[in-house]
């Protein structure tokens, strides 16, 4: 497994700031999310732990969680209503990087449908 999920101060840098770094569990789970969606190997029971990571407090997990969803949740439309809840909140997040991905992934959904 890689770890391609950047650390907060250095959005496009993979290595890990000690002081920055994005929290170890969540940047965890998600790459291994992340990884099985890539695989074409996750099914619809993970769109339930991307949803949580939804609730981060780091904005590249929100962002990177959304994005996820935007490719799961077109491949298992049947199965994201509440993903879809998750994301409309997100569209109205501070961050809008977190915001434009949480819009993108919405489209990508409701158009799979």
């Amino acid at each position: 497994m890689t770890d391609r999920v950047p650390d907060e101060a250095n959005p496009g840098d993979n290595r890990t700031d000690d002081t920055n770094a994005l929290p170890t569990d969540e940047r965890d789970q998600l790459t291994e999310l992340v990884d099985e969606i890539e695989a074409d190997e996750a099914g619809p029971e993970r769109i339930d732990p991307l949803v949580e990571l939804l609730d981060s407090d780091s904005s590249v997990v929100k962002r990177e969680a959304a994005l996820a969803l935007g490719t799961l949740g077109s491949r298992y439309p049947e199965a994201t209503d509440e993903a879809i809840d998750a994301l409309n909140e997100r569209r109205l997040d501070p961050d809008i990087d977190v915001s434009n991905a949480a819009s993108e992934a919405v489209r990508e959904v409701k158009n799979s449908r």
